[in-house]
């Protein structure tokens, strides 16, 4: 069983130390790792399926999954939740355009403005391409690499634009496959795959559309800790974090300031006069709730949970 640091929050002098030896703080923790990394797209078309405003319905938000950013630097947000530990490579498919004629003509208008002109991978059958294909092996995210793994696992072959054109119809479904998963270097990644399901005769075939990785920002909403005794539950409310007591049934008066993210921490601010007065950090794998005491990070809990 994993046992948390008997210490209580509330109690700054033996829970926390009074950090630094009780001075201020001046300086926030911890730049966002993606911020500035943008997406790595498989084609031109790709990039606009992710950026072009006639194309909204195909980033619509889900309850754990939406899109931040602009231009080259848009990235997944993600709503973490500990059934995806320790290591989560999480499948979502959502049907995020059925096919008007207006989304008909918009989705013509992407496809002829596409510069690269790449062809597209067509599957001789419904499949999940994201599943099939061993997205987090690949060398890089781009065109070749993508319809090589689809022509190695699923026998895609290639069609040109204006193949692709007159298979496109009214009443028929755009798909979106998204898997998160953390790569070699700790780094919490989005293959997005968008697909076109369509029906030739008494065939069906699967025409991949466009293909991204998004860095992930974690949007928890709820921390857990699981020690011994004296768990806290944390709440993300207008933008900070909220610390109740789960034996004491109250609040503590603790406000925690989002204070960004790396590859494996969430960190966060408490605040006092304007200025940091202890530093926090919690484990995106669910190891643990750290604070900063002397110039090394100590755990206040050794397991957290994220509901």
């Amino acid at each position: 069983m994993i046992i948390a640091i008997h210490h209580h929050v509330n109690s700054r002098a033996a829970a926390l130390g009074f950090v630094f030896g009780m001075a201020l703080l001046s300086t926030a923790s911890a730049a966002d790792w993606f911020a500035g990394v943008g997406q790595k797209c498989a084609s031109n078309l790709s990039t606009t399926f992710v950026s072009d405003a006639t194309l909204r319905a195909l980033v619509v938000a889900t309850d754990r999954l939406g899109f931040a950013g602009s231009g080259n630097n848009i990235r997944l947000t993600y709503k973490l939740l500990s059934t995806d530990l320790p290591n989560p490579r999480t499948h979502y498919r959502t049907s995020v355009l059925a096919v008007d004629q207006r989304a008909k003509a918009d989705l013509e208008g992407a496809l002829t403005r596409a510069a690269d002109k790449d062809p597209l991978p067509v599957i001789d059958r419904e499949v999940d391409i994201v599943l099939a294909i061993a997205t987090d092996g690949l060398a890089s995210f781009v065109w070749s690499a993508v319809y090589g793994g689809a022509k190695q696992a699923l026998g895609a072959k290639p069609m040109s634009v204006e193949g692709v054109l007159p298979l496109l119809a009214v009443g028929g479904q755009i798909n979106r496959d998204i898997v998160v998963q953390r790569l070699a270097n700790k780094q919490l990644w989005a293959d997005l795959f968008w697909s076109y399901n369509v029906s030739v005769g008494s065939e069906k075939r699967t025409v991949v559309l466009a293909s991204c990785r998004l860095p992930v920002e974690l949007t928890p909403t709820t921390i857990e800790t699981k020690g011994q005794f004296n768990n806290k539950r944390l709440t993300l409310n207008g933008g900070k974090w909220q610390v109740y007591d789960l034996e004491d049934k109250k609040f503590d008066s603790m406000i925690l300031e989002p204070a960004g993210q790396d590859e494996e921490w969430i960190y966060a601010n408490e605040m006092q006069a304007g200025k940091i007065w202890n530093q926090y950090r919690f484990s995106n794998s669910g190891a643990g709730w750290q604070t900063i005491s002397s110039g090394n990070w100590k755990f206040l809990y050794k397991e957290i949970t994220f509901q």
